[in-house]
């Protein structure tokens, strides 16, 4: 039997070793940007790729209804396949914030981006991946096995083939629950694998849709960095033809170390808060950009996180000097 004694040591001991090291000391808005000063943030950024579909559709010409350009000098590497429509930019669609502004729209029951053009110097076995989905009917409506998203070692299918469909994930086994979020509406979903764990952890709208052990990296590509081979919509039959798929504001990254805004200082995972994109990273500072679209406006009242690597989080006032007073 433990005694109480041993069982505090324990606890306390549990406790210790997965507590918050970095602070936040100062997040002060500059236009555009919002500089963040703080202590045990990592010397590195995390952050591998972002796409808010903006940079994208200005770069290639800012024309409403052009299809989306792929590529090596792109920002993808693919665009759906020759069974599916590609995505093209919409420019009149509604934002989080209210507002209209560009982001990927698909049109039928096949619309992907593949292939992520960052470094290859990306982890080989974890990842991190948010993103912001729309689509004008539920993906499980007219059944099937339909991709959010995969991640592969090898764009040919080979070694570890991870799949999130809007039913079940799959890697090494099986993981079911139905897909939750709302038809119509911007659903904000997140993956994170951790190979070194055999763990894969999705939320949709910050509710764990699947908390899944046991997926293990093909010992062939051990080194090989893994590979976003699907984001999207993926049906692999003939229904979902009048189905339409948005997306926006794209975010991987090597961990969960990231940042973020929110309007509450009490963090609750399913409210409103969007994902800072990386401008530059130290361990002691961070300049970020928010969203175009994001639902937080910068304002004295809206809060930064820090989350860490086990996404335990600090979070300070945004000092917003040029915000207009609430």
């Amino acid at each position: 039997m433990i005694s109480s004694r041993l069982l505090f040591i324990l606890v306390f001991s549990s406790i210790s070793s997965t507590s918050m090291s970095a602070t936040i000391t100062s997040a002060i808005s500059n236009g555009d940007t919002i500089e963040i000063s703080g202590t045990g943030f990592g010397d590195t950024s995390p952050m591998y790729f972002w796409d808010d579909v903006s940079a994208s559709f200005n770069e290639q010409g800012g024309v409403d209804g052009k299809e989306v350009q792929v590529g090596p000098s792109y920002t993808w590497k693919k665009n759906t396949d020759q069974y599916g429509s590609p995505f093209h930019f919409r420019k009149s669609e509604t934002l989080r914030n209210g507002k209209t502004g560009p982001v990927y729209f698909g049109e039928g029951h096949k619309n992907f981006l593949s292939g992520a053009n960052f470094p290859t110097t990306a982890s080989s076995h974890t990842m991190y991946v948010s993103w912001w989905y729309k689509p004008s009917e539920h993906p499980n409506g007219e059944w099937g096995s339909n991709k959010f998203i995969r991640i592969w070692d090898d764009p040919n299918g080979n070694g570890t083939r991870i799949s999130w469909t809007q039913m079940h994930l799959t890697c090494d086994g099986e993981s079911w629950f139905t897909w939750n979020g709302e038809v119509g509406k911007w659903n904000r979903h997140e993956f994170f694998v951790n190979l070194n764990d055999k763990r894969i952890l999705i939320r949709i709208n910050g509710i764990i849709a699947h908390d899944m052990t046991g997926c293990k990296k093909s010992p062939a590509y051990v080194n090989t960095p893994l590979y976003v081979q699907v984001l999207g919509f993926d049906h692999g039959a003939e229904n979902f033809r009048s189905m339409t798929t948005m997306l926006d504001d794209i975010y991987i990254g090597e961990n969960r170390r990231r940042f973020e805004i929110a309007n509450s200082n009490e963090w609750a995972y399913g409210k409103s808060s969007d994902i800072l994109e990386i401008v530059s990273w130290s361990d002691t500072l961070v300049v970020a950009k928010a969203p175009e679209g994001s639902a937080i406006h910068k304002s004295n009242t809206s809060y930064i996180y820090f989350f860490d690597s086990n996404d335990l989080n600090v979070n300070t006032k945004l000092n917003c000097p040029a915000c207009p007073k609430m």
